[in-house]
């Protein structure tokens, strides 16, 4: 049971924890942690709707929606991860320029496209990194964070509103969403657990000490001082020379790992159908190509900040395909009334609420 925990825990932690910081500022520390529980409710009830989907179709969780979609919506499943895989390969590079200039000085965007140069590489050498070395730095950057919590509360000084403003929240809401969803990890504990009771107490164990960690990091950075997008570079400023070294080489290496792994899950499905070198070659364009050009458009033209960036193409890509899961089990639960868990009425009302959520990300008020 252990190492079921300990992979599903591995897929939550990562860079959307790393923003709460800044966007606890702008909304307030009651409403932001508000709005962190709101998305962790829509987060445990999507993960009922998930398992539901894996057990019948017995695939994996995009192959599982697509199954119990018409054709004419199956596409979307796959767009809206090529959504959330442009957005998380930028924010990676971004996010990992920005914290090795702040440790080490010289420009981001150097270290961030070094960062992305040595990424790729790695991607097109069809490298890749074992689960277990990727869930080991996952987790040491659970540790860091765990570490981060009682030190930020020992140099806390900075007395943040309980309200600040509310024109943060689609965007808090959309993060947390991201930051919260680990729902890949359910295809495998689904073929690692025997029983339901198992595969939820896995998940479930993994989501709920996440969200916990999330809150207690969230509001202990935000009382330290002025929250840059990225907490852990804000917080190389008020942290001794032995942890802003850790802290940054964690969160890079995390990022590096994430950065392969997403490359990867996007590759396998393509080459997977046409196994040739020229389609390798068509799906590794379809990747690096698109990724370097928003790279270059958000640096050179500042389009978006890191927190819209991963709002609006991570968080939506993330939201659009909730929906999609929620319309694919509601048709299921019609058909399979039996054998789904979840009732239909309910799949459908979420699919309402992340439809909204979507809208208001990608049209502010």
């Amino acid at each position: 049971m252990l190492l079921p925990f300990a992979f599903a825990i591995a897929t939550f932690i990562g860079m959307g924890v790393l923003l709460l910081p800044l966007l606890f500022q702008q909304t307030g520390l009651i409403l932001g942690t508000g709005v962190l529980c709101l998305a962790a409710l829509l987060m445990a009830l999507l993960a009922f709707i998930v398992l539901d989907l894996i057990k019948l179709a017995k695939k994996d969780l995009p192959s599982s929606i697509e199954a119990f979609l018409t054709k004419g919506l199956q596409p979307l499943v796959r767009i809206s991860l090529a959504v959330f895989t442009y957005g998380a390969l930028v924010a990676y590079v971004i996010g990992a320029g920005e914290q090795l200039s702040a440790l080490l000085g010289g420009g981001a965007q150097y270290w961030g496209t070094l960062f992305f140069v040595l990424a790729a590489l790695l991607v097109i050498r069809k490298g890749k990194l074992s689960a277990s070395v990727s869930m080991y730095l996952t987790l040491a950057l659970l540790v860091v964070l765990a570490i981060l919590i009682p030190a930020n509360l020992l140099v806390a000084s900075y007395p943040v509103p309980a309200l600040t403003g509310w024109t943060s929240v689609p965007f808090l809401l959309s993060i947390s969403i991201f930051a919260l969803f680990g729902h890949f990890a359910m295809y495998e504990l689904y073929h690692l657990l025997p029983r339901d009771r198992d595969r939820y107490s896995a998940f479930f164990g993994a989501f709920f000490l996440s969200f916990l960690l999330y809150v207690a990091y969230a509001l202990s950075a935000a009382s330290v001082g002025p929250m840059g997008p990225l907490s852990t570079v804000s917080l190389l400023f008020y942290h001794g020379p032995v942890l802003r070294v850790v802290m940054s080489l964690v969160a890079v290496l995390a990022f590096y790992t994430s950065f392969v792994s997403v490359s990867n899950s996007f590759i396998h499905p393509i080459t997977q159908v046409a196994k040739s070198e020229n389609h390798a070659g068509a799906a590794l364009a379809l990747l690096f190509f698109p990724a370097a050009f928003l790279y270059v458009l958000v640096h050179t033209y500042q389009l978006m900040t890191l927190t819209e960036l991963v709002a609006r193409f991570c968080g939506v890509g993330i939201l659009l395909f909730a929906v999609l899961a929620c319309l694919a089990h509601f048709r299921a639960a019609r058909k399979f009334p039996a054998q789904t868990r979840t009732p239909g009425w309910l799949s459908i009302a979420l699919a309402f609420i992340f439809s909204a959520i979507t809208a208001f990300n990608i049209f502010p008020l």
